[in-house]
């Protein structure tokens, strides 16, 4: 499986395609279908998630960081009144 591919494998749930699955620390699940996995009983396809899912939240935590620049310069403008 090439990356962009397993890259997209792990954003859909395996059991009914949705990409409405969540992952945390310890395990994966689908709120469409109530698919879950966990870390112990298969650690692999968990790593799997896992690492896209970090991967995903790298790539947004530049834009978190401008919004909230931009937040704090919005709100030292204000007045405390």
């Amino acid at each position: 499986m090439n990356e962009s591919t397993q890259e997209a494998f792990v954003k859909k749930c395996p059991h009914c395609g949705s990409r409405d699955v969540e992952v945390s620390t310890w395990e994966a699940w689908c709120y469409a279908c109530d698919w879950q996995l966990d870390k112990v009983d298969n650690p692999e396809l968990f790593a799997l998630y896992r690492e896209a899912r970090l991967a995903e939240v790298r790539g947004l935590q530049p834009i978190l960081e401008a919004e909230l620049a931009e937040l704090d310069r919005v709100m030292s403008g204000r007045s405390t009144v």
